[in-house]
């Protein structure tokens, strides 16, 4: 007889954990099924969790870059202005005669230089309101890449600072909810945008809930001659219904001056000076410097999307290249589960192999919901 220790063999009429069979009746088949549904019902509530708050880890590590970017290019980049100046009045000599004439002295005032051309998905500036303690970075683009990021300025709307509605979208239940409080947003309340142009505050004016088809409402109409703002996101919660929209009309005492929409140059006269008792009507030689408006358009680089629609009109299954990622991360799903069974049989302890399997299983439902996740309706 060996002195070593050896495993005990299995005693007739149990499983491999020791348990005593049971015979496979109707009980049996409806306890698997139990089984089955419960761990689909833990699934599904994993499912939600991760929508609620996992899909805000990546925003948050992207937010994070973001921020970095954009607060470089405050610190790199200055808004060119042409400094005053002011021209030499022109005088005519003469050997005698009246006195002179002279054109009065014109001030050339700063002009502002448009920003650079923004990339999609590049941070575009600071979304700030106060009253719902929102502080984000907002990108160019609303495409559904974009939104992962934060919240996204409409490339159909003008710029922040420019007279016309400047609309910018977020999600509101997941990807880290940056407009889950934007319909507490009352009359009055401040929507601080800062961009390279400058600093624009816009105060609230109403919320309208509107159907989801309605994109010229909620993000090109305006009020003319006058800078507006539009914040858009789902509505209700957790579904993509309808829309609501929060409208916000510019304070022009406590914003830089409106930008990249015209700039006023004083064209001072070339007609030189001459005498009274020439032919050339003595108007000429005083008149007042003309004034030439020129339209600056300046747009975000990369184009708008299809006209009349918007990120979050997305259906079921919209995202075709999903499937062959939820197929995969199914599989590794699989797999963590038949290796932390094989543990579980070797060690004759279900709790080993539960240990065992956990981290894997962790990290690949992450992948597999991320996909799963992109299969589904925008409900934000």
């Amino acid at each position: 007889m060996s002195s070593g220790a050896t495993s005990e063999p299995r005693a007739a009429g149990t499983t491999w954990n020791g348990r005593p069979k049971h015979p496979r009746d109707w009980r049996w088949f409806v306890g698997g099924l139990g089984k089955v549904l419960i761990t689909l019902g833990v699934l599904m509530f994993l499912f939600v969790a991760y929508q609620l708050w996992g899909t805000g880890l990546q925003t948050a590590a992207a937010h994070r870059d973001l921020r970095n970017q954009f607060e470089e290019l405050l610190g790199s980049t200055s808004t060119a202005t042409t400094a005053p100046s002011t021209t030499t009045p022109d005088t005519a000599p003469v050997d005698s005669g009246p006195a002179p004439t002279t054109v009065p002295p014109t001030t050339v005032p700063a002009t502002v230089t448009p920003p650079p051309a923004i990339e999609p998905g590049a941070p575009m500036g600071y979304l700030e309101i106060p009253s719902i303690g929102a502080d984000d970075v907002f990108v160019n683009g609303v495409s559904v890449d974009n939104l992962k990021d934060g919240p996204g300025h409409f490339p159909e709307s003008v710029l922040p600072g420019q007279v016309g509605n400047t609309s910018i979208a977020g999600h509101r239940t997941t990807y880290g909810a940056p407009f889950f409080r934007v319909d507490e947003i009352r009359p009055g309340d401040q929507i601080i945008v800062t961009t390279l142009a400058g600093r624009f505050v816009y105060v609230a004016t109403e919320t309208l809930i509107i159907g989801a088809d309605e994109f010229g409402r909620a993000v090109l109409d305006g009020v003319d001659g006058t800078a507006t703002i539009s914040l858009v996101s789902c509505h209700p919660r957790y579904t993509s219904r309808e829309r609501i929209v929060v409208r916000g009309v510019i304070d022009t005492t406590l914003s830089t001056p409106l930008v990249g929409t015209t700039t006023t140059t004083p064209t001072p006269s070339t007609v030189p000076p001459t005498l009274p008792s020439e032919s050339t009507p003595d108007t000429a030689a005083n008149s007042v410097p003309d004034t030439t408006t020129t339209v600056v358009p300046v747009v975000p680089d990369g184009g708008p999307p299809e006209a009349g629609e918007d990120s979050f009109s997305r259906g079921w299954f919209s995202d075709a290249a999903a499937w062959p990622q939820v197929l995969l991360w199914g599989l590794a799903c699989a797999a963590v589960a038949l290796g932390a069974y094989g543990v579980s049989r070797l060690a004759r302890r279900n709790w080993v192999g539960a240990i065992a399997g956990l981290v894997p299983m962790v990290l690949v439902l992450y992948f597999f919901f991320e996909n799963v996740h992109r299969l589904l309706p925008p409900g934000i």
